[in-house]
């Protein structure tokens, strides 16, 4: 089951026990879950959709811009290791040229 499936189920069981033993009739819960519904982007999405669907949205956003910092650090850390071979490389030989000389 995906998480969003799994998110939109606990929801519903929660709205059942919400209500549940409290007396409110199912059409006053109809009344509520209108007074509840907010009309986005052409359909109908309960306030609480509408926090999930924001939450999926940052946490896709942050999850890019994680894998985009690990590229750059990688890319960075990779560059800094070459230079320092390079150098002890060159370094390498610039003292086996001196001590042949």
């Amino acid at each position: 089951m995906k998480v969003k499936e799994a998110r939109e189920k606990m929801d519903r069981l929660k709205q059942l026990y919400d209500y549940e033993g409290t007396g409110i009739t199912p059409e006053k819960i109809m009344e509520l879950k209108e007074r509840d519904t907010a009309k986005v982007g052409g359909m109908m999405m309960t306030k609480l959709e509408k926090v999930h669907e924001i939450t999926d949205k940052l946490e896709d956003i942050a999850n890019k811009k994680l894998a985009e910092d690990i590229r750059k650090a990688t890319e960075y850390r990779n560059g800094y290791v070459q230079a320092c071979e390079d150098f002890g490389r060159e370094m390498r030989r610039m003292i086996s040229e001196e001590q042949a000389d």
